[in-house]
């Protein structure tokens, strides 16, 4: 559609689109997620075992935080200034 005078608007446009090579469109759709059995944000953990046993863990935790911290301190209090 090209001419040697000048030419409207949409002339132009239908010459120049004409003359591009046509790309492919390319869809996307989203990938189904496989089961899988790894934690994820929002999943729900059953936990099996006793309460207790957890309790117990964290009491002795707390217990060696503060074992630690005593000796710490009595460390830096026998440290000459």
């Amino acid at each position: 559609m090209k001419t040697d005078t000048p030419c409207s608007p949409t002339e132009s446009v239908l010459s120049t689109a004409s003359s591009v090579p046509l790309l492919p469109i390319i869809t996307c759709t989203p990938a189904a997620e496989p089961d899988s059995d790894e934690e994820s944000e929002g999943d729900v953990i059953v936990f099996n075992g006793e309460v207790e046993a957890i309790e117990d863990e964290e009491e002795e935790e707390r217990k060696e935080r503060e074992m630690r911290g005593r000796e710490m301190l009595s460390r830096l209090l026998r440290r000459k200034p």
